[in-house]
């Protein structure tokens, strides 16, 4: 990945998610006086059968940026990223559940198995010493998570109260309600929850090395 030293003051997250939204000031901690800014993205995501989990996660990142980028055309030293989560489960996208019986399909196909978090990311920014004006990063980090044997009573309980129909997979891995049936973690835990914190802070100081 070729990186352009710049400097970034300013960092807008196209997103409208709270997670996210928290997660974000992780990353601006390690970076003094850098400015966060959020606004959510206008477009309709939607998944192509032939796409793979790493590639839909990236894509949709892209289109997450590029519309909040082409909204609000940032002067240098801001950058604009975007984000996407997904669930996969031997290679299949489990998306947002549309109802209660479909969350509940999600929660029986994943307990019992290991799973994929995938996160892509994408970020732009204008580049003063590039050809063309705009400069793209493109990546991804995956995760994988275990869940246990089904349990009606927490998947019950789980879904009764409203909280899968905004999550990838039909689940947050935050939520304590949960914990009793994650029963291994590999990989970032800040990328399951849907921002790769540590990948982004790279990327980051790659970009504003002198």
């Amino acid at each position: 990945m070729h990186m352009t030293n710049i400097p970034i003051n300013n960092l807008i997250l196209a997103s409208s998610s709270p997670r996210r939204a928290q997660l974000i000031h992780k990353i601006a901690a390690g970076f003094c006086g850098l400015k966060i800014q959020i606004i959510p993205p206008d477009i309709v995501e939607s998944l192509s059968a032939d796409e793979t989990p790493q590639a839909a996660a990236v894509r949709l990142a892209y289109q997450k940026a590029q519309a909040v980028y082409s909204s609000v055309r940032p002067p240098h030293g801001t950058a604009v990223l975007g984000c996407d989560t997904v669930v996969a489960l031997n290679g299949v996208i489990l998306g947002k559940p549309a109802d209660k019986n479909q969350a509940e399909s999600f929660f029986r196909l994943l307990c019992g198995r290991t799973h994929h978090v995938i996160t892509g990311v994408s970020i732009l920014f204008l580049d003063a010493n590039a050809k063309k004006p705009l400069k793209i990063i493109k990546d991804f980090e995956k995760s994988y998570v275990t869940f246990g044997a089904f349990c009606e009573k927490i998947v019950y309980n789980y879904i009764q109260s409203g909280a899968p129909f905004d999550k990838a997979g039909g689940y947050g891995f935050q939520d304590k309600a949960l914990s009793p049936l994650i029963t291994a973690v590999k990989g970032c835990t800040d990328n399951i929850i849907g921002l790769p914190t540590a990948l982004l802070t790279d990327i980051l100081h790659k970009i504003t090395a002198h």
